[in-house]
């Protein structure tokens, strides 16, 4: 895969963004792509900004999680697994795992 595309398509829905700041899957995107790219901050960011935008939002809400562990936040890692098994579903399998995982 040509990773230039990658940056095309960040700086692209970097702009498209702020024309729809209602679509948590368009936020969504912009934070994997983001990530993909190593910005990992601006991706966590981004990602919570769909989690706020669409709180049932498990899949980034997870990715918030994988991505904190990347970084060494266990802690809020944590938080974002523990979220998804509260308030979202109790029997996410991935999160339970992924907390097991951390020793939690």
């Amino acid at each position: 895969i040509d990773t230039s595309y990658l940056y095309s398509a960040r700086d692209v829905m970097a702009e498209i963004a702020p024309l729809a700041p209602t679509d948590a899957k368009l936020f969504y995107n912009l934070g994997l792509t983001l990530a993909r790219t190593g910005e990992v901050t601006e991706a966590i960011k981004i990602l919570k900004k769909a989690v706020e935008l669409k709180p049932d939002f498990r899949d980034a809400s997870f990715t918030i999680a994988l991505l904190e562990i990347e970084n060494g936040n266990l802690a809020e890692a944590k938080t974002q697994l523990e979220y998804i098994l509260n308030s979202i579903d109790p029997d996410d399998i991935l999160a339970k795992q992924q907390l097991e995982e951390l020793g939690f």
